[in-house]
């Protein structure tokens, strides 16, 4: 019989509300030890975008722009995420199942399941990509009915180092979005091998009882 620890069923069985899940989401934006190339990588790209609007004659036509085609591109990827959540748990078997619980996870001081980190996962990139929807669709609604000669502060190069900061902001949550979707290819590399060995183990099993 398979013993399973307490603590990582009551984990499982943890209640979190949308609010808790969503605040843990945003964790993956702090830099660490572990990711500080990562977080350099993305500072790098996107400063030079940022700085290059900011100087455009026509900012409020090319951010609008920027907006409707991050827009697209997330809306596309949460449907592809959404479809691997699915099929993972379509792929869930007995064997797969217990695979995940007994394995634990990687990241963290806190023991946890694999399951608890693939979940966890999946939910957290589904989250945020839906806050990125939410914004993308209001930016896309409100940036063009702001006057080209709109000057958000009395002093031009202070709205300026204001708007070049939100720019940047923004350029940088959506590139971590982008980023992310390696993670999600990595977990469903590891799930469908995962998938392999219980559908293996399956198969022995049956070639044993004959």
């Amino acid at each position: 019989m398979i013993r399973v620890k307490e603590s990582i069923l009551k984990a499982l069985l943890k209640n979190d509300s949308s609010e808790n899940i969503l605040l843990n989401s945003f964790y993956i934006f702090l830099p660490n030890k572990k990711n500080w190339k990562e977080k350099g990588i993305i500072f790098g790209v996107c400063l030079l975008p940022s700085c290059f609007m900011i100087y455009s004659h026509n900012i409020v036509e090319l951010f609008g722009n920027v907006c409707n085609t991050l827009l697209s591109a997330f809306l596309s990827l949460f449907g592809i995420i959404f479809t691997g959540f699915v099929f993972f748990q379509a792929l869930l078997n007995d064997n797969l199942l217990i695979m995940l619980i007994i394995s634990k996870s990687e990241k963290g001081r806190k023991e946890k399941s694999k399951l608890e980190e693939v979940n966890n996962s999946f939910v957290s990139l589904m989250m945020l990509y839906i806050i990125a929807i939410v914004v993308c669709l209001a930016l896309t609604v409100t940036v063009p009915c702001i006057p080209e000669d709109f000057i958000l502060l009395s002093s031009t190069q202070i709205s300026n180092f204001v708007a070049f900061i939100l720019i940047l902001v923004f350029y940088m949550f959506s590139a971590e979005l982008l980023w992310r979707v390696l993670s999600f290819i990595r977990n469903i590399y590891v799930l469908f091998n995962a998938y392999a060995v219980s559908r293996l183990t399956d198969l022995t099993d049956i070639e044993e009882g004959k």
